[in-house]
């Protein structure tokens, strides 16, 4: 018996990004909500040092189409920078020292903090 909410391989969307599928599913809405409630903060940024909010509840184990992964599979709570990263999706240079090297990781850290503390006053100036 075909299931009545196939895993759509793209997931989900609200209005007019509605790709159907089990992300759009009440019951993955529900967890998605309890999940980032528990977790409001992106786990990779605390692991880092930085506190960015969480916008993406992202399935730790690929769940492959396999339903009982999906509804019951571990997840993380992210910030979209993290789950683009993840999937290949995002600039991942790393900052450049004055020396023309890539900053070690505790300095890649720092400088990230610094960028998007800029990042966050420049968009409350718009205010």
């Amino acid at each position: 018996m075909r299931s009545p909410y196939p895993l759509h391989p793209k997931g989900g969307g609200q209005g007019p990004n509605d790709r159907g599928g089990a992300y759009n599913n009440r019951k993955w809405r529900r967890r998605r909500r309890y999940q980032l409630a528990q977790q409001p903060l992106c786990e990779r940024c605390l692991d880092l040092g930085l506190v960015t909010p969480a916008d993406i509840v992202h399935h730790t184990e690929p769940h492959a189409g396999d339903k009982m992964k999906f509804w019951w599979g571990k997840v993380e709570s992210l910030c979209r920078r993290h789950h683009e990263e993840h999937h290949g999706r995002a600039n991942t240079r790393p900052w450049i020292g004055e020396d023309g090297l890539p900053l070690p990781p505790e300095q890649q850290a720092e400088r990230e903090r610094q960028h998007m503390a800029k990042c966050l006053w420049e968009d409350n100036d718009d205010d």
